[in-house]
């Protein structure tokens, strides 16, 4: 999946190679992950390593658009705030789910 996102500076960044997007929840976070990561996330049976910067719980409700998502990467996850953009994806169910997402986002932005 090719995704745009806005990063925290709200910069425009293009990625690829993205799986999946999913609410942010069930972060784990400890003095004993070690940096550049920030915390641990389960996600299908897979422990994956999460870059931040990891939201507090009170900061995760709101809008889509407000809210923190985590962007799964394959062997890694990224916490990103709001819903990215879709450019191109394979027709999986998550794929189509969050280029729903994204033209509903759209339209109601115009």
């Amino acid at each position: 999946m090719r995704i745009r996102i806005h990063d925290c500076e709200g910069k425009e960044e293009m990625l690829t190679g993205a799986h999946e997007v999913i609410p942010f929840a069930g972060v784990f976070v400890s003095p004993l992950v070690r940096k550049p990561w920030d915390g641990l996330v389960n996600y299908r049976g897979r422990i994956l390593p999460v870059k931040g910067p990891v939201p507090h719980l009170w900061n995760t409700a709101g809008s889509y658009d407000e809210r923190p998502w985590l962007l799964i990467l394959g062997d890694h996850a990224r916490v990103i705030h709001g819903l990215p953009v879709v450019l191109e994806s394979v027709e999986t169910r998550s794929d189509l789910e969050g280029e729903v997402l994204a033209l509903e986002k759209s339209s109601r932005s115009a």
